[in-house]
């Protein structure tokens, strides 16, 4: 018998093997492991931050357009409807942003939970481009 199968460690979530993997694979995959809560609490901190700045525009253009709204009582009844079809289109583009961030969020949060360890190395790419152009500046 080849020693090789005895040695056998899972390839991915669905119970296949590839022999002779042994302590790199196990070492890489208890590393997966630990980060995934990690990455997981990454993204879903961030994303609470980028929904709640999404919401605060999104509120601030509700209010603008309410005031723009009640102080238009008083004009000619053609300016009126201008302000309305400008009110209503401002509404569609306030929900169409709320709907990108909430497609982009998702987007990211399948690529991440789909390649947490290459999500993980652009993240230091970025964080070390961002400490570099900090140390040119000074």
């Amino acid at each position: 018998m080849n020693d090789d199968l005895n040695t056998a460690t899972p390839d991915d979530h669905h119970g296949r093997t590839i022999p002779g993997r042994g302590d790199k694979f196990e070492m890489l995959e208890s590393l997966r492991k630990s980060l995934n809560p990690r990455v997981d609490t990454a993204i879903d901190r961030t994303a609470t931050k980028a929904a709640a700045a999404v919401n605060a525009t999104a509120g601030a253009a509700h209010k603008a357009i309410d005031y723009v709204a009640a102080k238009v009582a008083p004009v000619p009844d053609k300016t009126r409807e201008v302000l309305a079809t400008a009110t209503g289109k401002a509404k569609d583009v306030s929900r169409k942003t709320v709907d990108l961030h909430d497609e982009w969020v998702h987007r990211t949060r399948s690529e991440v939970r789909r390649k947490p360890l290459t999500a993980l190395g652009i993240g230091a790419a970025i964080g070390v481009a961002i400490a570099l152009i900090g140390l040119r500046r000074k």
